[in-house]
């Protein structure tokens, strides 16, 4: 039996408590019985505390864990940029060092670019058809050869 029990009467006393009395009246009763509340909220006195500590560290636990995440979104978002930034500078180069149009290159690494310029670039010899011209890329010539309106302004006004 530990401590913390009291005797009930049925078992051998032992040590100074002197021998169990049931209680005289009601009054002696709630005596007795407010006594052991008292004990029992003695050990239960630091609760609210300790509650209100542990809701500190829970809500600090799911901030830290809250600001992990959304470092962790940051971090991702940023390598996808970062990915997307460094194959549009690499397909820009291999576009501009074999003089095809960037946006007609597949491939992810610098391989696979090259051998797609290198396709395109093959492509282009073996076409006879001529591309038709870009607007904005030098003199717009109509199909007889001569020169649209606004070019013979253009030029006029040059002189």
């Amino acid at each position: 039996m530990s401590d913390e029990q009291e005797n009930d009467g049925t078992e051998p006393q032992t040590g100074s408590k002197p021998p169990w009395q049931p209680p005289k009246d009601e009054d002696d009763f709630n005596r007795i019985i407010q006594a052991r509340l008292a004990r029992q909220g003695a050990k239960y006195a630091d609760y609210d505390d300790l509650k209100a500590k542990a809701a500190k560290f829970d809500e600090s636990e799911q901030a830290k864990q809250t600001q992990a995440q959304k470092d962790a979104g940051v971090i991702a978002d940023l390598k996808a940029q970062l990915t997307a930034s460094t194959e549009t500078a690499l397909r820009n180069e291999v576009a501009a060092a074999k003089g095809v149009p960037a946006a007609n290159l597949s491939g992810k690494t610098r391989e696979e670019l090259e051998a797609s310029a290198d396709q395109l670039i093959t492509w282009k010899g073996s076409d006879t058809r001529k591309a038709p011209p870009t607007p904005g890329n030098g003199p717009d010539i109509r199909q007889d050869g001569e020169l649209s309106a606004t070019d013979i302004v253009n030029a006029a006004l040059k002189r």
